[in-house]
Order: C-alpha cells, then sequence, then structure tokens
C-alpha cells in the first residue's frame, strides 16, 4: 500500500546568534525522566497555537556549542503549554569532554495533542557543572561571525 502524505499547516523559526554561556550542571544524570528545570535556555523560543490537536510537530534545531569544563552535554526540547513544560526530546553526546566545541542538530516530532498556545524550546546542561558557551568560546562568533543556534517547528496534517 503506499503511504499517505501530509501537508504543511504552519512553519515558524527562530535563531540566536549571539555570543553568550551558561553554567550547566544537570543534577541526577542518571535514568530518571529529564526535567525541564535541570537544564539552560538556548536562547531559541518558537511560540504559536496549533491549528489542530491531531496535528505532527516536527521540530529540528542545529546549536553551536562549546563545552568547557564539564563532560556528556546534553540538549533537551521542551514544550510548555499554560505553564506545563514537558520535554519531548533530550540526546546525549556521550564522548563529550572538556573544550568540545561543534555543532550539534537534534530532530523530533510528536502528535500536537492542543489547540492551545504553546511553546517550544531548546535547552542544554551537562553532566558536570561546566560553562557552556553558544556560537564561540569568546565574545565574538565562531565561524567568520556566521555561527548561531537556530530552532524550527514544523506543524503537519496528516491528511
Amino acid at each position: 500500500a503506499a503511504a499517505s502524505g501530509g501537508k504543511v499547516v504552519s512553519f515558524q523559526s527562530t535563531s540566536f546568534t549571539s555570543y553568550s554561556s551558561v553554567t550547566a550542571a544537570r543534577p541526577g544524570w542518571d535514568d530518571t525522566a529529564v526535567l525541564y528545570n535541570e537544564m539552560n535556555g538556548l536562547g531559541t523560543t518558537v511560540t504559536f497555537t496549533p491549528a489542530s490537536a491531531t496535528n505532527i510537530l516536527w521540530v529540528a534545531g542545529s546549536f553551536a556549542i562549546c563545552l568547557d569544563g564539564g563532560t556528556e552535554l546534553g540538549i533537551g526540547i521542551v514544550e510548555e503549554i499554560s505553564g506545563v513544560r514537558d520535554v519531548k526530546g533530550f540526546w546525549v553526546n556521550s564522548t563529550a569532554g572538556d573544550d568540545l566545541i561543534g555543532e550539534f542538530s537534534v530532530v523530533c516530532s510528536y502528535v500536537c495533542g492542543t489547540t492551545s498556545l504553546m511553546e517550544v524550546q531548546a535547552k542544554v546542561g551537562s553532566k558536570d557543572a561546566g560553562t557552556i558557551y553558544l556560537n564561540g568560546t569568546s565574545a565574538g562568533r565562531l565561524f567568520g561571525g556566521i555561527s548561531k543556534c537556530q530552532l524550527c517547528v514544523m506543524e503537519i496534517s496528516p491528511n
């Protein structure tokens, strides 16, 4: 049988192009559910109202990050609806060590489940205390000043 396709209902995107840093340690780096308050924001938040509760959200992000002094970098996608926050995806670079620097990409998808106003944001943390730099390792941005953190949310109708 042929697979049926969907259609894009909306597309929202935001980017964070400044250099900044956060100190982050995720307490309880173990096999329990990741909590939104165990990570710090990346300055990327998309706010929108889904057209249908049965639509699918496809969330993708690309983040220029340097980890200094910590181990095991973690990146999470967090949804907030009416003050209730839920981690929708969490990825760990377990080879990360002191002075890790790179471009990290994450993708997740899930059913909207509501037509209420929602926020989708990216957050970051590390296993041990350290400093996480966004878009560089000093006041200047990397790669000739073009590095950035970006978050995109696409709403797809399954019909």
